[in-house]
């Protein structure tokens, strides 16, 4: 068999075979390490350029939910618009306990006025 110069056919010995294979996983164990630490030195940059912009103020949360009085589950959907709201003040916390005839929301008025023309 013929060898270039300089470079063998295969490794010889089982112990240069374990040093190829121990130099290739710790170079690659590197390479790793050196491209997983950069994405990082970059996204610390952007947060601090993003905290320097004051975050606009909140005035309308829109989400879906459900209440759940004793006995049935009343669902909660978007509002037909996004300036539209289906509570307009919920007048109890998370865990406040609530007896019968006790007032814990506040619905608009056109909502009123839609749900006893449906009724009717």
């Amino acid at each position: 068999m013929t060898e270039r110069k300089g470079f063998p056919a295969r490794p010889k010995t089982p112990m240069t075979r374990a040093i190829v294979v121990v130099s290739v996983v710790i170079a690659g164990l590197g390479l790793w390490q050196l491209l997983r630490v950069q994405p990082v030195a970059n996204s610390e940059q952007s947060e601090q350029i993003e905290s320097s912009i004051p975050a606009p103020e909140i005035t309308t949360v829109t989400a879906l939910g459900w209440i759940e009085p004793v006995g049935e589950t009343i669902a909660v959907a978007a509002p037909p618009s996004f300036n539209g709201n289906r509570i307009e003040t919920l007048m109890v916390s998370e865990g406040d306990r609530v007896r019968a005839g006790l007032i814990s929301i506040r619905q608009p008025t056109w909502m009123l006025v839609l749900s006893k023309s449906v009724f009717v």
